[in-house]
């Protein structure tokens, strides 16, 4: 698994959802997506690039941690981290 781009009507990236998943590099997210979960991509160790949208409300602590190759990532204005 390299690329995911998730399709319009996802609302949630759930918990652990990529945990792990070291071959990805990239993430593009729908308007659909309100919130990132707790570590939903931790330790992804080849991201490089999460591109989030407008919609998104939320992201869970430690979402990306573990994530040291993570070169860019967008994320609109008033998205809050939701502390476990």
């Amino acid at each position: 698994l390299i690329s995911v781009e998730l399709h319009d009507g996802i609302e949630v990236i759930e918990e652990q959802a990529f945990y792990e998943c070291r071959s990805l590099r990239e993430m593009l997210f729908p308007p659909s997506v309100r919130a990132i979960e707790y570590k939903a991509f931790y330790s992804c160790s080849g991201l490089t690039t999460a591109i989030l949208n407008d919609g998104l409300e939320e992201i869970g602590e430690r979402a990306c941690y573990e994530c040291r190759t993570l070169q860019r990532i967008c994320v609109a204005s008033g998205v809050r981290v939701k502390q476990q």
